[in-house]
């Protein structure tokens, strides 16, 4: 990765690959490297645009695209955001925008995406009961969580203003 205005390598070359999430053309954002660390270990990481490592140990998956989603709503874009686990972690998932805004934090198991109008809906296991989930809602703009509490189930309707919720 070459800062060509400041002249300087921010990720000097290695045997590895680099991957940038989203646009290609959109100077925000963050890479995806995967390289070896000459110890015949792999090294993934998240960087951002200046080449800081923002995580490490991790590995970076596109958001499902839903083709029944996609024709229910017209707004369906899962391009524009992708799923960073920590590798060996479970419970370490995070949804992140493709210009870099973390909006659900790296601490659930599932995250779903419906359209840009509805929040994410994120489920991590219950402590408290094994094999249940406790699920909560953010707003995919702000990252903001959107109930006090998390709850047994949360489902989309198609109005983006109103969701089911079903208490633990």
């Amino acid at each position: 990765l070459f800062d060509a205005p400041g002249r300087q390598w921010l990720v000097p070359l290695s045997n590895g690959s680099i991957h940038k999430p989203g646009p290609k053309d959109d100077p925000r954002g963050v890479f995806f490297i995967r390289k070896s660390d000459g110890q015949g270990r792999r090294v993934q990481q998240l960087l951002d645009t200046n080449g800081h490592v923002l995580y490490e140990n991790c590995s970076l998956y596109p958001v499902p695209y839903d083709r029944v989603q996609a024709m229910s709503v017209r707004d369906h874009r899962p391009e524009l955001y992708f799923l960073l686990d920590t590798i060996g972690k479970i419970g370490s998932r995070g949804l992140f925008a493709t210009d870099g805004r973390l909006i659900v934090p790296m601490e659930y198991q599932q995250i779903r995406y419906f359209s840009e109008r509805h929040a994410a809906i994120a489920s991590r296991h219950d402590p408290a009961r094994p094999g249940k989930y406790l699920n909560n809602a953010f707003d995919l703009q702000t990252g903001k969580k959107l109930f006090a509490e998390d709850y047994q189930d949360i489902n989309w309707t198609l109005n983006p203003g109103k969701m089911w919720v079903k208490k633990a």
